[in-house]
């Protein structure tokens, strides 16, 4: 697998992910913010107890990220929570 870089940065700013060049830096390299939605709701995260989640695609470089409703994520089924997390790796992994 090819982890994708420059080609795919433009792209990611219009996503709810964000993500750290480097897993062990403290501040994000790019952060969507709270003016994105939740993912499962699609209500403004701005409101409301939030999850962060963490994820790290294997062979890639950068660790990813991104925000719920914390009642919204906990009660998402593995599927929703999968094939939300599976369109990071698809935007970011060439096979």
């Amino acid at each position: 697998m090819k982890v994708i870089k420059e080609a795919q940065e433009v792209q990611m700013q219009d996503t709810i992910f964000g993500y750290f060049d480097n897993p062990a830096d403290r501040v994000p390299d790019f952060d969507p913010g709270l003016s994105m939605a939740c993912p499962f709701c699609l209500q403004s995260i701005a409101k409301g107890a939030l999850k962060t989640i963490s994820l790290m695609p294997i062979g890639g470089s950068r660790s990813y990220f991104y925000r719920a409703h914390k009642g919204c994520y906990e009660q998402a089924t593995p599927a929703d929570t999968n094939k939300l997390e599976s369109s990071l790796i698809d935007a970011v992994v060439v096979k």
